[in-house]
C-alpha cells in the first residue's frame, strides 16, 4: 500500500508534470522512494551534476538522505539535507494518514566553490575522474543551505499534496464503484420485491374475482380459498423478513434468552417443513441424539434459524432428493447441520451467501424466487446467540451443508414451556375459544378490518360493536359498557394511544380500567413497548389470524378483571 501510494505520485500525468516543473525550475533532479527505501520511479530532470554523481558512489547521497527521511516521524517531519564535500541533496518525507509512505529527494547542488584539492578528494572517494568532476562543477553556481531548505519544503508540500490528491481520487473512484454497485443491488432488490409482491397478489385478486362472480363450483371455491390463504401467508412472511432486516439494521432486534433443549425446537421446525418437502417428493430426515442438547437461547428465533435453512434446502432440492437435519453434541458446543442434495453453490458465490439481497442468480430467468434475506437473517440471529454459521458446497449440482455452531450449557435446567410453532398453519391447529357473554368494542378506521374482526369475534359468541374513530369509541364506551377494547393504533384525528390515554383518565365506573388489546400493523419491538406503556395490556400484529385474535381477546378477558 505504501509503495503504491508513493509511486502513484508519478503515475498520474498531472503529478509527473508538476514534479518536472519543480525540478526544471530549481535545476535539480528528483527521485521518489518507497517506504522500504526502494526507488519507485525513473529520475526526473536529469541534470549534469546528477548524471555525474550517479556513477560510482554518488547514488549513496540520495539513498542515505531517503533513509533519513523515512526514519522521521510526526505530522510534519523535518527537511533532511545530506552533504559531502560541498555536494548536497535535500529530502522530504511523504506522509499519508499519519503514516510515512515514501520520500522525495532532490539534488545534486553545490553548496560551495570546489578547490582543486576538494575535486581530487571527491574523485577518490566517489570513484570518479577528477577531470570529469572539475568539468561539471565549474559550470555550477553554489547555493546556500537556506536555499536548499526552502527547496526541500517546497518539494515536501508538492509531493504530499500530489500524494493526498491521488489518494482522495482513488477513494472517490472506489466510493463511486461501491455506490454504483449498491445502486445496482438496490434496483435488483426492488425489482425482485415487486415480483415477489405481485406474484401472490395475482393469485389472490384473480381467485377473489372468480369467487365474487360465482364462476366456481363448491370444490373450485374451496381450492380458490386455499390459494388465496397460501399466497396471503407468503406475503406475510415476506413482510416479516423485511421487518427483521429493518430491526437488524437499526439494532433493535432483541432475544428472549433462557435455558432450553434444542431437540423440541428443531422438531417443531422440521414438522413445519414436512408438508412442503412432501409436496415436492423430497425425503426429510431428522437425526437427534438421545442426550439432550441444552443451550441458552430464544426458542422462537432458534426455530426461525432452522426453518429458514430448511426452506432454502427444500426450495433448491429437486423431487426425489433428500434433506437431512442433524443435531450433535461436540464437547462444549452444539451443532445443527442442514444438508441437502440440491443444486449446490458455486465456489465464487460462497463468500457472499450470507449477504443481504445477494442471490447467485438474480436474472429474470432465475429458477427460484425470494429476496435473498433468509440467510442474512439466519447469520445475524446465530451471531446474537454467540454462535457461528458456515456454508459448504462442492459446487453446482453437489448439494450444500449449512452448519450452525452454538455454545452449550454444561449444567442447566431447560425451560420446558411448549415451543411456539411459527409455521404457516400454526393458527389452524386448535378450535377457536368461546367468548360467550363478552361485550367487545372494536375500533379501527379500516372498514374491512372492522368487518373481519366483528365476524371473527361474533363466531366465538361474543357481542361486538365496531366503530371507526376514537371519538365514537369514547361515546360507545360510556353508553354500552363493553368488557374488552380491541383498538387499532394508526387512525386519523386521534390515534389509539390518544384514545387509551383518555380512557385511562376515566373512573373505573366509566370504563377507565377496561382491558385493552392493540391490533396494529406497527409490529416492531419498540411498537410493542410503546403500546404497553400507553396502557394496552396486550399487542397483536397485523395481519392476525382469526383464531389468534380470539385467543388474545379471551386471554385478556380472563386474566384482567375490570373493577
Amino acid at each position: 500500500m505504501a509503495e503504491m501510494d508513493a509511486a502513484a505520485v508519478l503515475q498520474l500525468d498531472r503529478g509527473r508534470a508538476a514534479l518536472e516543473k519543480y525540478a526544471a525550475a530549481n535545476h535539480l533532479t528528483v527521485q521518489v522512494y518507497s517506504a522500504d527505501g526502494r526507488i519507485v520511479s525513473p529520475a526526473i530532470n536529469r541534470t549534469p551534476l546528477f548524471d555525474l554523481f550517479s556513477r560510482g558512489q554518488g547514488p549513496a547521497l540520495f539513498a542515505t538522505c531517503a533513509l533519513k527521511c523515512l526514519s522521521q516521524s510526526g505530522p510534519t517531519p523535518p527537511i533532511v539535507i545530506e552533504e559531502q564535500y560541498g555536494i548536497a541533496v535535500v529530502g522530504a518525507t511523504l506522509v499519508l494518514g499519519g503514516a510515512v509512505t515514501g520520500a522525495a529527494i532532490a539534488g545534486c547542488a553545490l553548496t560551495t566553490h570546489l578547490t582543486h584539492r576538494e575535486v581530487v578528494r571527491l574523485g577518490r572517494d566517489f570513484g570518479l575522474p577528477a577531470d570529469d568532476i572539475w568539468a561539471v562543477t565549474r559550470k555550477e553556481l553554489p547555493v546556500p543551505t537556506s536555499w536548499l531548505l526552502l527547496r526541500g519544503e517546497l518539494l515536501g508540500i508538492l509531493g504530499n499534496t500530489l500524494l493526498s490528491e491521488n489518494y482522495r481520487s482513488r477513494q472517490l473512484e472506489e466510493t463511486s464503484l461501491r455506490l454504483a454497485e449498491a445502486s445496482e443491488t438496490k434496483d435488483r432488490f426492488l425489482a425482485a420485491l415487486s415480483h415477489e409482491l405481485r406474484t401472490p397478489l395475482t393469485s389472490i385478486l384473480g381467485y377473489a374475482s372468480l369467487v365474487r362472480k360465482g364462476k366456481l363450483d363448491e370444490d373450485g371455491v374451496r381450492r380458490a380459498l386455499e390459494v388465496i390463504e397460501r399466497n396471503a401467508r407468503l406475503q406475510t412472511q415476506l413482510i416479516e423478513d423485511l421487518l427483521d432486516v429493518s430491526r437488524i439494521i437499526s439494532g433493535s432486534l432483541r432475544l428472549d434468552i433462557r435455558p432450553l433443549a434444542l431437540g423440541p425446537v428443531i422438531e417443531a421446525a422440521v414438522g413445519n417443513a414436512r408438508p412442503a418437502a412432501h409436496a415436492k417428493g423430497i425425503r426429510l430426515e431428522l437425526v437427534i441424539p438421545a442426550s439432550e442438547a441444552i443451550i441458552a437461547g430464544d426458542p422462537v428465533r432458534l426455530q426461525q434459524i432452522v426453518s429458514n435453512l430448511l426452506v432454502n434446502a427444500v426450495k433448491f432440492t429437486a423431487s426425489g432428493g433428500k434433506v437431512e437435519v442433524r443435531l450433535e453434541l461436540r464437547g462444549l458446543e452444539v451443532q445443527i447441520a442442514v444438508q441437502d442434495t440440491g443444486v449446490g453453490i458455486r465456489r465464487e458465490f460462497l463468500p457472499y451467501v450470507f449477504e443481504r439481497f445477494r442471490q447467485d442468480d438474480a436474472t429474470e430467468a432465475r429458477a427460484q424466487g425470494g429476496l435473498g434475506l433468509g440467510l442474512a437473517i439466519v447469520r445475524h440471529l446465530v451471531t446474537l446467540h454467540d454462535g457461528s454459521i458456515d456454508a459448504e458446497s462442492a459446487g453446482e449440482g453437489q448439494g450444500s451443508t449449512f452448519t450452525v455452531t452454538l455454545p452449550a450449557l454444561a449444567e442447566a435446567e431447560p425451560d420446558l414451556r411448549r415451543v411456539p410453532a411459527i409455521g404457516p398453519d400454526s393458527a389452524l391447529l386448535d378450535d377457536p375459544p368461546t367468548l360467550r357473554g363478552l361485550r367487545i368494542l372494536v375500533v379501527d378506521d379500516d372498514a374491512d378490518a372492522r368487518d373481519l374482526f366483528t365476524r371473527v369475534l361474533e363466531q366465538c359468541d361474543a357481542r361486538v360493536r365496531a366503530v371507526a374513530s376514537a371519538g365514537t369509541a369514547l361515546a360507545t364506551l360510556e353508553s354500552w359498557k363493553p368488557d374488552v377494547l380491541v383498538s387499532d393504533i394508526a387512525m386519523p384525528l386521534e390515534s389509539g394511544y390518544v384514545l387509551l390515554r383518555k380512557i385511562r383518565q376515566l373512573t373505573p365506573e366509566q370504563g377507565g380500567r377496561i382491558p385493552a388489546l392493540a391490533v396494529t400493523a406497527y409490529a416492531g419491538v419498540d411498537d410493542v413497548k410503546l403500546a404497553l406503556t400507553a396502557g394496552f395490556q396486550a399487542h397483536v400484529a397485523k395481519p392476525v389470524a382469526p383464531i389468534d385474535l380470539a385467543v388474545a381477546v379471551g386471554s385478556l378477558a380472563r386474566s384482567i378483571k375490570p373493577s
